[in-house]
């Protein structure tokens, strides 16, 4: 017999935890590139304005490891997105503080 599961959670490292914004296109980019991989499908959903990931399996001939394989590869790619942003908005952060101190010279 088949059953439906459905798990809703956010990929929120303590890096980025506290910027939304940065947060919710860290869970977007993670949705993308596991499709992108053909991995699995992974798809984004809000709850309260958060964008968090949902993982739904249905198929009867899900495995434990066929899960296994996909929470694996979804930590991957997740620690490489978070690390990715965090080093883009970094970047662009230090920008912006040169800029704010340029202009007021």
């Amino acid at each position: 017999s088949s059953s439906l599961a459905i798990l809703t959670f956010r990929y929120a490292p303590e890096a980025i935890r506290s910027n939304n914004s940065v947060c919710n296109d860290c869970n977007t980019a993670i949705s993308k590139k596991i499709a992108s991989e053909n991995k699995a499908v992974i798809f984004t959903t809000r709850l309260k304005k958060l964008v968090c990931l949902r993982m739904c399996t249905i198929n009867p001939n899900t495995t434990m490891e066929d899960i296994d394989e996909v929470v694996e590869t979804l930590d991957s790619i997740a620690k490489a997105t978070a690390t990715r942003l965090t080093a883009k908005h970094s970047v662009l952060f230090k920008i912006q503080e040169v800029m704010k101190i340029d202009s007021s010279s």
